[in-house]
């Protein structure tokens, strides 16, 4: 027999073996324990508070023999036999309970399980309680990991066991007087007890599922007893607690950002946007353009047929003798692409934007850190931890920063600006002020040429420079000057972005988009709502919208400047989005730190509400409560590392950026491939020239391969999207299609999105 079985649940209550014929040493164990039995009752008048209880369990004992020869259901159950054991062990845990309680075990382990503070009189533990105490939370947990579900990260489950350790390394160096800080395992008891609900095999629906789920559990206890053990060992100082804790919390999330970005990054890129942004800095690196050569247009002049499936999306028609074209989208990023492109080549392009990444967690802590600091030092700490937290685990934050997209780094400078605008709004001497005026400056500046819409955070800028210090003279220096300095900067920060506009466009104002057309105001009430929704799904902010409602009011009444500041950076750029028709949450992403900043600020506001309160039931509440809301938000984006659950719109799995290497063997160097979605990357990875068929009608198409095969071209179309099937269907009419290979990529559907297949290449002739 597997002793490991001993411990689950599955093998007590198995109703199967009572169908099994029982053996002979069944009838010997049947008489045993009936013998046993009337021995205690006979000795029960002696030694009635010991022999009783064991008389009871030998007859348990005997009843279930007895069930499993005769077949009897429920009675012949394996609990039996585990019942009667607890019932023999009756009088030692009694004796142990009234031990234990000498030492004041079960009131310090309910007020470490509201997290309260050890009180400095607190009676010290003898080494029998301590022993006792830590054998039954090791029992306890082997018994909760032998009855976890199927666990994705089996891993995980020796961190399970973390706070057990904390707890016994001081027994290690025989600190005695330190027994008593043990009394912090107490969170734990609330994962043994989900454990023990899973027996019972009960679903329940909605969030409850969650909160009795054994690795959620299991996760939160670990962190609530963690944090407990070592509160209990520095029962003398609340504050250094705090921000220790906050700094190990928001070291942790930036090591497990770098963790995601090692595991998750992109290694190519595809589609319109990732493709576009990373072509751009390869041109300026490589050729000093941002533009890019599209020769087969001379094609489709000659032709006189539609010019667009030559260029890849986003990509203008070239409209000179160069055949190049400008991109649609801001030039800001192009210029970080182009460096990370010289330092370290096509790696340091995937690298850049999780290097963004990391970077805006650590302006967001430091930001928030000021925008709450008249809360104090203490409480500031540990809202901008939360906050870091929460921002690293949005899963909007980790798709953005896995490619090359401009979003996470707008978020940067635009976070950045207000971070530097309020230190320049804090400064007493008119140098200063300045100082910090102009580098907020500079920071609008690069989020206006990374992204355009991020202008509209200038007046919470200026709102945050124009009041000057308690004391100060309210000069022209200490007030205006600022924001002129500020504008002025950021002015001439985004001169080579209407440079660049004036060059290709005509004018400095002109961005070659079309975008304008996508904004209508009568849709604006669905796009509204379809933001909020998405915003509440439950990897998002759904599950903190309460926080956030209490941290807003709790920032308003505590820091009412600098809740005008937020309104003023959020609200600006929320409303003009609000009419955009395509809008997404990677749009808003430079205001999602504020949304973080409300639900850690109304985490600690509810949480200080309920220790001024003082009611144990009510703090041990609230901060499961707090706890299970944080975890069950982040536990799957957490797990992303190790599960690699993650796609994302032009991502690249390694196998899929090896298609396009293989891709590039199978071709001549002089052929021309047809595809959807994948264009750009089969000229950036593979180094062919491409068309996009499916754009045309069947008349260009069959011109233009036609000509092509005139000029002695190698022909090939991949099958990679929807679009193409229309256009291989008039091609096999017109021409031999002869299948290459079948080659791992992106398959794109109508609207953009995708799913990994086999796109086969076939051989025009």
């Amino acid at each position: 027999m597997n002793l490991s079985n001993l411990l689950k649940f599955d093998y007590w209550l198995d109703a199967s073996v009572t169908a099994q014929p029982a053996g002979r040493a069944m009838w010997l164990a049947a008489a045993a324990c009936i013998a046993a039995a009337l021995f205690c009752v006979l000795m029960a008048r002696r030694r009635r508070a010991v022999f009783l209880p064991l008389a009871v369990a030998a007859a348990m004992a005997g009843a279930v023999a007895i069930g499993r020869v005769l077949q009897i259901p429920v009675l012949g159950w394996r609990i039996g036999w585990l019942l009667a054991t607890l019932v023999a062990a009756v009088p030692p845990l009694a004796r142990a309970a009234r031990a234990v309680a000498q030492d004041g075990l079960f009131s310090q382990a309910f007020n470490a399980l509201a997290f309260k503070q050890m009180a400095a009189d607190a009676p010290d533990w003898r080494p029998s309680t301590a022993l006792l105490w830590i054998g039954a939370h090791a029992f306890a947990l082997l018994i909760a990991f032998a009855n976890l579900p199927p666990f994705q990260i089996p891993t995980l489950r020796a961190w399970f066991a973390l706070p057990l350790l904390l707890a016994c390394a001081p027994l290690a160096f025989g600190r005695r007087r330190k027994l008593r800080h043990l009394a912090g395992l107490a969170p734990l008891t609330y994962a043994y007890a989900v454990a023990a609900f899973s027996a019972t095999r009960l679903q329940i629906d909605g969030l409850l599922n969650g909160l009795l789920y054994l690795p959620l559990a299991l996760i939160v206890s670990t962190a609530i007893a963690t944090a407990a053990i070592w509160r209990q060992t520095r029962s003398d100082d609340n504050a250094g607690f705090v921000r220790a804790g906050a700094a190990l919390l928001t070291a942790a999330s930036l090591g497990w950002s770098i963790w995601s970005a090692a595991n998750l990054r992109t290694h190519g890129v595809s589609g319109s946007d990732p493709y576009a942004y990373t072509q751009m800095g390869v041109d300026l690196a490589e050729r000093g353009t941002l533009a890019h050569a599209f020769p087969l247009v001379r094609l489709t002049y000659a032709l006189n047929i539609d010019s667009h499936p030559i260029t890849h999306v986003g990509y203008r028609i070239p409209a000179d003798v160069r055949r190049v074209a400008p991109t649609v989208w801001p030039i800001g990023y192009a210029w970080f692409t182009a460096l990370a492109w010289r330092i370290a080549g096509e790696s340091g392009v995937f690298w850049l934007t999780p290097m963004f990444g990391l970077l805006a967690l650590a302006i967001t802590g430091a930001w928030a850190r000021l925008m709450t600091q008249r809360m104090g030092a203490a409480q500031a700490a540990a809202i901008a931890a939360l906050c870091v937290f929460l921002t690293a685990t949005s899963y909007q934050q980790i798709e953005w920063q896995m490619i090359p997209m401009a979003d996470i780094a707008a978020q940067v400078f635009s976070i950045g600006a207000l971070a530097l605008a309020w230190l320049g709004g804090r400064s007493t001497t008119p140098r200063r002020r300045i100082v910090w005026a102009l580098l907020a400056g500079a920071a609008l500046g690069m989020a206006f040429n990374i992204r355009y819409t991020q202008v509209l955070i200038a007046p919470a800028l200026a709102l945050a420079l124009w009041p000057a210090p308690a004391g100060t003279a309210q000069r022209f220096s200490m007030r205006t000057l600022p924001v002129i300095v500020c504008g002025l900067a950021a002015l001439l920060c985004v001169l080579p972005t209407f440079w660049y506009h004036w060059t290709w466009f005509g004018h400095p104002l002109a961005t070659g988009s079309e975008e304008l057309s996508n904004f209508s105001l009568a849709r604006m009430p669905e796009t509204v709502l379809r933001a909020f929704n998405d915003w509440n799904w439950v990897r998002e902010y759904g599950l903190l919208t309460p926080l956030m409602i209490a941290g807003a009011i709790a920032l308003w009444r505590a820091c009412r400047r600098e809740s005008l500041v937020l309104l003023a950076y959020v609200l600006p750029v929320f409303a003009l989005h609000a009419f955009y028709d395509y809008l997404r949450l990677r749009d808003l992403l430079s205001i999602s730190p504020v949304l973080s900043l409300c639900a850690a600020a109304g985490a600690i506001a509810l949480w200080r509400w309920v220790e001024n309160r003082g009611h144990t039931l009510l703090r041990i509440s609230a901060l499961f409560a707090i706890s299970f809301v944080f975890v069950l938000r982040s536990m799957e984006t957490l797990a992303m590392p190790a599960t690699r659950g993650f796609s994302a719109f032009g991502y690249l799995v390694l196998e899929q950026r090896a298609s396009f290497e293989r891709l590039a063997k199978l071709t001549e160097p002089d052929a021309v491939i047809g595809g959807s979605l994948n264009s750009g990357a089969v000229d950036l990875h593979a180094g062919r020239l491409t068309f996009r068929p499916g754009v045309w009608d069947e008349r260009s198409r069959t011109l233009f391969v036609k000509a092509l095969l005139r000029e002695g071209r190698q022909v090939y179309v991949l099958i990679d999207g929807e679009d193409m099937r229309a256009a291989e269907a008039d091609l096999r009419a017109q021409f031999t299609l002869t299948e290459v290979a079948r080659l791992d990529m992106p398959y794109y559907f109508k609207g953009s999105g995708s799913e990994n297949r086999a796109a086969p290449l076939y051989r025009v002739r």
